[in-house]
């Protein structure tokens, strides 16, 4: 079963619980919701309706803890699919292991609570408390992961203060094992998606050596809220260098196959337009295809005036933003490499900052990574032109930051051309 309907089973798990159980609180003859909890629906002999509703809840929400599981992908959170997964077998559990008549439920029990106790209910009444108390971990255990992996937008406030900043030594390359997700953004020219990358920690027996050359500054350990201070200074920069250019370069093609400048603009910036429900909507409208989705917006939202799109890139909101489960990395490698499908296209300087430009080489040479955009860098050592870095061994290759940042995104860039593994001349 695919990822989304495990999610989709568990979201709808709890409101089907609620319904199940109304309606049969209205059509059961002498339940009193009053007197009597929903558990003791499952007593006489339509009680059967209130077990397949407990077991089905649970593995409603035993699915959606598989889900999240795969969702989930760094360390903190790690742990609340294993606890909505305790608390979808406590409901199967409680569901077979029913309670004792009382209270006159159902109808000609005597009132009150029976002389003895067997031991049904009374492993029914353990598991109660035992899977609320897994749903409040479950919550405690996520709470980090969201403001980790991006800003909670509520009321026009900024909710992400990293309570856990996760710590990135740029001097040795991060890689992408078996498992770490990437999550498409937009398909641009030739077919070449762009991605962002989800970084997850590496055994040590996954490393591989690579030649790298960097600086000291590289040297220097960096974290999530360092990251995250680079999207907002690139969002501006590039802002900045389209506002000194004709309006006329609105329209001009970009290097995403069918969109002018301000149809990759209104891409980037459409988290200042659109909050958490309104974005939800718009995906679900189109049958949570992110893809046909983005190609909806840019379209739509490329219509709009380009002062205005140039606002929203230098908008606090969008400084702020992280993808959910990208994070500030995922952020700043979408930024600066559409940023590049721009500028690059109209043959502009490059708007990143070198800091920035050196980071989204250091995630797109990962391990791994760039199979996803379909390039290789097999018997090639990559060197930056104008950057003090270098990747891979083999035949050396010069180009500049931001061509080599292009190339390795799947766009052929002056010569450079890793899709296929093969480099021009």
């Amino acid at each position: 079963m695919t990822t989304l309907r495990l999610l989709i089973a568990g979201a709808v798990a709890g409101p089907f619980f609620i319904a199940s159980s109304l309606v049969q609180a209205v059509t059961r003859a002498g339940f009193d919701p009053a007197r009597h909890p929903p558990s003791a629906l499952a007593l006489g002999d339509a009680g059967w309706v209130q077990v397949v509703t407990f077991v089905m809840t649970g593995l409603g929400f035993t699915a959606g803890a598989i889900g999240l599981h795969r969702t989930v992908t760094r360390r903190v959170g790690r742990w609340a699919p294993w606890f909505v997964g305790g608390f979808g077998i406590a409901l199967v559990t409680g569901g077979l292991f029913r309670m004792d008549p009382a209270f006159g439920f159902p109808p000609g029990t005597r009132d009150g609570v029976g002389e003895s106790v067997s031991w049904h209910p009374a492993i029914h009444g353990i598991l109660f408390p035992l899977g609320f108390a897994c749903v409040l971990a479950a919550g405690w255990s996520l709470s980090p992961y969201y403001t980790v992996a991006g800003p909670t937008r509520s009321a026009g406030v900024d909710h992400r203060r990293p309570t856990r900043a996760r710590t990135v030594h740029l001097a040795e390359p991060r890689r992408r094992p078996p498992g770490a997700v990437l999550a498409p953004v937009v398909r641009c020219r030739r077919g070449v998606r762009m991605a962002v990358f989800r970084p997850r920690r590496l055994r040590p027996h996954h490393r591989r050596l690579t030649h790298r050359t960097h600086t000291q500054e590289d040297r220097m350990t960096t974290t999530d809220a360092d990251v995250q201070a680079l999207v907002g200074p690139q969002l501006q920069a590039l802002a900045h260098t389209l506002a000194d250019q004709p309006t006329t370069i609105a329209d001009e093609p970009s290097l995403c196959d069918g969109w002018a400048v301000r149809h990759v603009v209104a891409h980037m910036t459409m988290a200042a337009r659109y909050d958490g429900p309104t974005f939800m909507a718009e995906l679900a409208a189109v049958g949570h295809d992110f893809e046909a989705l983005s190609q909806r917006i840019a379209q739509r939202d490329g219509d709009l005036p380009f002062a205005s799109l140039l606002a929203d890139l230098r908008s606090d909101t969008m400084a702020a933003w992280a993808p959910p489960g990208g994070g500030a990395t995922g952020a700043l490698s979408h930024v600066v490499i559409h940023s590049l499908d721009i500028t690059a296209a109209l043959d502009l300087p490059r708007a990143a900052d070198d800091p920035a430009t050196r980071l989204v080489l250091d995630t797109l040479t990962a391990g791994g990574v760039t199979a996803h955009f379909g390039t290789d860098t097999t018997g090639w050592m990559l060197c930056a032109t104008d950057l003090d870095w270098t990747f891979g061994s083999g035949t050396p290759r010069e180009a500049s930051a931001g061509d080599l940042v292009l190339a390795l995104a799947g766009r052929a860039r002056r010569g450079v051309d890793l899709r296929a593994a093969v480099v021009g001349p």
